[in-house]
Parts: structure tokens; sequence; C-alpha cells
């Protein structure tokens, strides 16, 4: 560094700042770090609509349900709700 100035005397050249040492970003940590929050949030998400559409799958809606869905006619229904006597 103190002898650039012999060596690019003819090249009309230079030194406008004094080196520094190069910082380094930590860009691929940190897109891993996002990646993999993603995936879990992501998998998280799916987990619960799976589950969702596993609970209310082949739930009846209403008293009319399988006579819409199967063209069976309604034959009797009951409560549960109601209490024995």
């Amino acid at each position: 560094m103190e002898h650039i100035g012999q060596y690019f005397s003819s090249a009309n050249v230079s030194v406008v700042n004094v080196k520094k040492t190069a910082g380094t970003y930590k860009l691929k940590s940190r897109l891993f770090k996002v990646g993999i929050i993603g995936f879990i949030i992501g998998a998280v998400i799916a987990f619960l609509v799976a589950l969702r559409k596993m609970l209310f799958a082949g739930v009846i809606q209403d008293g009319m349900f399988i006579s819409d869905v199967y063209g069976v006619k309604l034959l009797g229904s009951f409560d549960l709700n109601q209490e024995s006597k």
C-alpha cells in the first residue's frame, strides 16, 4: 500500500479511500431461517385445513341431506337432545 503510487504512476489512477475490511451479510442463514419458518407455518395451516375436513366429513347438515344427496326418501328421524321419559 505504501508504494502503490509507483505501480500506477503511468496508469493515471489514484487511490481515493483507504482499504477497509469487507463485511459479510449473512443472507443465506437469514434466507434459511425465513424458509424454515414459512415451511412450518404452511405445514400448520395445511394440517388445520386437513383436520377440519376430517372432522366435518360425513356430517349430516339437516334432515333432508340424505334425500338431496342420495335420492333416498327420508324414512324418519329422531332427536338426541330430548330427555327420555
